[in-house]
């Protein structure tokens, strides 16, 4: 691999299923990652998210392990085991010391890069909708589940998708009735039969629209909005898709890859 991309820091914004299929893309390639998350952190995938570790201080997602770190030194000491970092809210000295000229933003709903805490010398790469390629930032990787899945896009928009190829993503996602804390009432890759009772958010019960295999669910004690995702279920034979990164972010995260190694070359 070239020097310039070897021993590369990208910042990651945002911890989920997308977030940390690119950063264990990236990490295969010797690039150094750094996680930025927000202390709530909702991704719900948590078994495949390594903004879990934010709430549970450490997690392996297959291959990677990510550790919660407060602080520069302690990334920099995380990055010399192999692991990758994650942060809450880093200080802008914080990640000016890490010195990423790749920002990635994984965030949902999309940050605009004046909202981004760190402006990275080389572009952002935006996963999915939100941001303009060419104009708002370097480029954008299209997430929509149709044939342009994983394509990457260096000016305009993705277009909308429909239906998506069959067996490329096997879930169904349940969002909540009405706001309120969360309580969960099963956990991840527990067998669900359709009307099981997933957790409740306030006063609203959270039930499984069909039988299949819990594969997100909101972490214990966050509050939740009416209309937000609070659990996701694997419609395959077993739970084994309930530990595993999907097909959809192997792809966004395989054009992630490209958009980096097309803007530090």
């Amino acid at each position: 691999m070239p020097h310039r991309l070897t021993g590369l820091p990208v910042l990651v914004f945002g911890g989920g299923e997308l977030g940390t299929a690119v950063a264990q893309r990236l990490q295969a390639v010797a690039m150094r990652v750094l996680v930025v998350e927000r202390a709530e952190a909702t991704a719900v995938c948590r078994a495949i998210s390594l903004a879990a570790a934010v709430h549970e201080g450490q997690v392996t997602v297959e291959d990677v392990v990510g550790v919660r770190v407060d602080g520069i030194l302690l990334a920099e000491d995380a990055l010399e085991r192999g692991e990758v970092p994650v942060m809450v809210a880093p200080t802008r000295p914080m990640l000016t010391r890490f010195g990423a000229g790749v920002a990635i933003d994984a965030t949902y709903p999309a940050m605009s890069p004046a909202e981004l805490p760190y402006q990275p010398a080389d572009g952002i790469v935006r996963l999915g909708p939100g941001r303009t390629a060419g104009e708002e930032v370097f480029a954008v990787v299209d997430t929509g589940l149709h044939l342009g899945l994983g394509r990457v896009l260096y000016s305009g928009r993705p277009v909308a998708g429909t239906e998506p190829p069959v067996g490329l993503h096997a879930v169904l996602e349940v969002r909540a009735e009405g706001a309120g804390i969360f309580v969960a009432e099963t956990e991840i890759g527990a067998p669900v039969r359709e009307g099981d009772q997933l957790g409740l958010v306030g006063r609203y019960a959270v039930e499984a629209p069909r039988a299949g295999y819990v594969r997100g669910l909101l972490a214990d004690g966050l509050t939740a909005r009416a209309g937000q995702r609070v659990a996701e279920l694997w419609l395959g034979g077993d739970a084994a898709g309930c530990y595993a990164i999907s097909p959809w972010a192997r792809s966004v995260a395989g054009g992630a890859l490209e958009a980096v190694v097309r803007l530090v070359q």
